[in-house]
């Protein structure tokens, strides 16, 4: 879990870069390409209002990253590791939650300080199963507290693509000195920050200009996950199925 570091010029220019694919929907020499990569098909034509929102709703986000003070060491894609394995023909509409807690846990119990994004529409009360309120509820939501378990959440708002929040919070939390808020110095050297997903980020790496160095922090910064067999719990309990291990 050590990345090598990127100078803190290139880590600015990716975030630059994917603040302005959110806010705009594009970076300006790729405006005349509709497509956004990675067959997530074309992209949304933005008016005022989408833009005018879509700012309100990053400036909160930039906040909360803030309040947090910057320090997550680990940043996690929470709905690629809610749908792993969850593409059988029986399965639930929803996201594992349970899934979800396991992976933060894991990176808790080794001493990391785990953020999760997740997009609000999984909290939704007709998608979201009554069960899991049990488990989301250990999720600290607000970044200025200490959260009993260790593990953040950040509920992307509707309308918005998670994946750039996710994004920018690896990158962001990975900017300057351990210990510090300020990330505009451009002599501090890189914190560890890294993100687990196995999203290979194509539309990222097809709407950036600088593709080089994204794929450089992509491949530094980047944690590929699985999960063990399933498993039954002894009989003498529900005899539901569990994972074996992360």
């Amino acid at each position: 879990l050590s990345p090598c570091p990127l100078s803190p010029s290139s880590l600015r220019t990716l975030q630059q870069m994917n603040e302005t694919i959110v806010l705009q929907g594009n970076v300006p020499q790729h405006a005349d390409n509709p497509y956004q990569g990675g067959k997530k098909g074309k992209k949304k034509d933005l008016n005022e209002p989408m833009i005018s929102r879509r700012e309100t709703q990053w400036q909160h986000f930039n906040n909360w990253i803030q309040q947090a003070n910057n320090n997550f060491t680990i940043v996690i894609d929470a709905a690629n590791v809610g749908y792993y394995q969850c593409n059988f023909g029986t399965a639930p509409k929803h996201v594992d939650y349970h899934q979800i807690h396991w992976m933060a846990k894991h990176f808790v119990n080794l001493g990391h300080k785990v953020l999760l994004v997740l997009h609000q529409r999984h909290f939704h009360p007709n998608l979201m199963p009554s069960w899991a309120h049990a488990v989301v509820d250990q999720w600290c939501t607000d970044a200025e507290r200490k959260s009993d378990s260790g593990i953040y959440l950040y509920r992307a708002h509707t309308g918005t693509n998670d994946d750039c929040y996710w994004l920018h919070a690896a990158l962001k939390c990975g900017f300057g000195e351990e210990g510090t808020t300020d990330g505009d110095d451009a002599t501090k050297r890189e914190r560890r920050c890294l993100v687990v997903t196995n999203d290979e980020m194509r539309d990222h790496h097809f709407q950036m200009l600088s593709q080089r160095q994204f794929l450089r922090w992509k491949e530094r910064h980047q944690i590929h996950f699985k999960f063990g067999d399933w498993e039954t719990v002894p009989p003498d309990t529900s005899g539901r199925v569990i994972r074996r291990r992360i």
